[in-house]
């Protein structure tokens, strides 16, 4: 799967809430893997949205649904 594959894919909580979109894939370059998913969440029409750094080990991929899940995360 390519890395620009991830971008834009919806992230949801193991309760099925809405938390926001994959805006950019970092890596360890060193280990040579994904490290973190930075999350685009909060604003409006794309303007005032912050980015949250999660670590990719957090996240598991829901290939039926074309969307990440993550049981660690929480919204506020």
């Amino acid at each position: 799967m390519a890395a620009d594959a991830l971008k834009g894919n919806n992230l949801f909580t193991s309760d099925g809430e809405h938390i926001g979109k994959i805006s950019e894939i970092t890596l360890d370059v060193r280990g040579g893997r994904i490290a973190y998913a930075v999350l685009a969440s909060g604003g409006f029409l794309g303007m005032g949205e912050k980015p949250y750094a999660i670590p990719w080990s957090a996240l598991t991929l829901g290939t039926d649904e074309k969307c990440f899940g993550s049981t660690s995360l929480r919204t506020a």
